[in-house]
């Protein structure tokens, strides 16, 4: 057995010294008790920055760490005497002197006292994951993807041939491996649990849920220069409330965007630029601050529909004082905000500014059109409510800005009303667990209050205005159910809020699964 492991350390080193890479020298040339040698590659060439360790073959303690430099040659200086295994880690891939994959079949090397051990390694070949990419409908291959992988080390590439994908340089262990579509017309997916052995290829396939896209070009109203860097979101005219970031919609250096992985449905698109242009819904003929103005995209699946550019305009401000109805004295320390949209679970609204210690807000960045303001407040003391004293955003009283001359929209707030129930199961029994309670607006879908926590049976909304709202109901580890025990907005059953009222209304969760 010695005998064949003094022919391999021999080979390897010669294999080294044949790629440029110098064997360390002896080890009567250094202090103390040391391992020398030189670690390659699958290919023979010197592996750079390599870390090696010495394990004590007893206790398993490593000792003595160390990189490799530019010909592959390392030395580790030991605590002691003894016998050892080497690690060696590179790349992400974990090897054991003599090419083993696990502590337990390594080679043991003895170091006498002052003395040295030789021990030259060649990298295993590292493994690979190969994927097969198809059309879910059709069962086609598709080749506009993008494949990384993650685990011990991490690969990534773009574009398929023929369907198939393959990513090496791998080292063993568990992967994930996410696939994306390019062009925007399949839905991402992810494969967990994808085994790689050092030397194999491991294979898997995806079908890919079809998808559409929509794209475009931003770009400057007046110059029509491209504009990068502006997130586009599509959005349907229902959608509770938008959040911006991080954006996974951003048009590039030469203004062009695609917006993909969309359904087949039809959307509206909100325009955030940041810098020196405003805000916008895209209109049929340049921003507009009504979505229900906005151009309307019909979306197919497999296709990608072109629009014509979307063109940016100088930004805006709105600004104004908030009160309380009741004290007649303005709403301090950020106790109300103002905002274009509502908000919704982590997003406080597009544009959203809270007021300061005098009362007063300021929403900067807001293109010069007509724009609907929601008024409200995250603790659900006052009743949420749009400009002109609308309880929706289909009938708020409109804000123009003009650039260069802001707008002024003060606002009084009244006491919010509430709804307050009991949660219990489809037996009647109360129901212990986590649930959140959204209220959205029965005519325009939007967030229409803070969200309602329960963990005792009962839950509680405030800051509702006198709207007929629809309840959402999402029981944590349950699916997602509306009041009363319907599958979607479209078919909840709409109850009245009232401001400055209470309103009961006991709520069922769905069953657990």
């Amino acid at each position: 057995m010695r005998a064949r492991r003094g022919y391999l350390s021999m080979s390897i080193a010669l294999l080294a010294m044949a790629a440029g890479a110098a064997v360390p020298a002896p080890a009567a040339a250094l202090e103390g008790e040391t391992i020398t040698g030189v670690v390659v590659d699958e290919t023979g060439a010197p592996a750079l920055g390599a870390q090696v360790l010495a394990v004590d073959a007893e206790s398993g303690i490593g000792h003595g760490s160390a990189s490799t430099g530019f010909r592959g040659a390392y030395t580790l200086r030991l605590p002691r005497a003894g016998t050892y295994k080497v690690r060696v880690y590179y790349r992400g891939r974990v090897q054991y002197a003599y090419q083993k994959s696990t502590i337990a079949e390594a080679d043991v090397f003895t170091v006498p006292e002052g003395g040295s051990a030789v021990v030259n390694e060649r990298l295993l070949t590292p493994g690979a994951i190969a994927l097969q990419v198809t059309d879910k409908a059709t069962g086609q291959p598709v080749n506009e993807v993008c494949a990384k992988v993650s685990g011990p080390s991490q690969a990534e590439k773009c574009g398929a041939e023929n369907g198939a994908i393959e990513l090496g340089g791998l080292g063993e262990g568990d992967y994930t491996a996410t696939i994306t579509s390019s062009d925007g017309l399949h839905v991402s997916t992810e494969i967990t649990g994808l085994a790689v052995r050092l030397g194999e290829t491991t294979r898997a396939s995806a079908a890919l849920e079809p998808a559409a896209a929509i794209t475009t070009t931003v770009r400057d109203a007046v110059t029509k220069a491209p504009v990068s860097h502006a997130c586009v979101i599509p959005l349907k005219l229902r959608f509770g409330s938008a959040k911006s970031y991080p954006c996974p919609h951003r048009s590039d250096a030469e203004g062009k965007v695609r917006i993909g992985e969309l359904p087949a449905d039809t959307f509206t698109l909100l325009v955030e630029p940041g810098g020196s242009y405003g805000i916008q819904w895209v209109g049929t003929s340049g921003g507009t601050g009504s979505q229900y103005a906005a151009r309307r995209i019909t979306t197919t699946l497999g296709q990608a529909v072109d629009i014509p550019p979307i063109e940016l305009d100088p930004p805006a401000t709105i600004t104004g004082t908030i009160t309380d109805r009741t004290t007649k004295e303005p709403i301090r320390h950020g106790n109300a905000c103002a905002s274009l949209l509502p908000p919704g679970p982590g997003s406080s609204g597009m544009g959203a500014r809270c007021v300061d210690d005098n009362g007063i807000y300021e929403i900067t960045g807001v293109g010069p059109y007509d724009w609907p303001v929601l008024f409200s407040d995250s603790g659900g003391r006052y009743a949420w409510t749009w400009s002109g004293n609308a309880t929706d955003r289909q009938r708020a009283r409109p804000v123009r800005p003009r650039v260069g001359s802001p707008a002024t929209a003060d606002m009084t707030l009244g006491p919010a009303g509430e709804i307050t129930g009991a949660i219990r199961e489809a037996d009647g029994t109360p129901y212990q667990g986590y649930v959140y309670v959204r209220a959205f607006n029965a005519r325009t879908g939007d967030l229409a209050a803070p969200e309602g926590f329960n963990t005792l049976g009962t839950y509680q909304l405030d800051g509702l205005n006198t709207a007929s709202v629809k309840l959402e109901i999402n029981t944590v580890g349950r699916s997602i159910t509306w009041h009363r025990t319907a599958k979607d907005f479209e078919h909840a059953t709409p109850v009245l809020g009232r401001a400055g009222r209470s309103v009961n209304v006991d709520l069922t969760v769905p069953p657990a699964p």
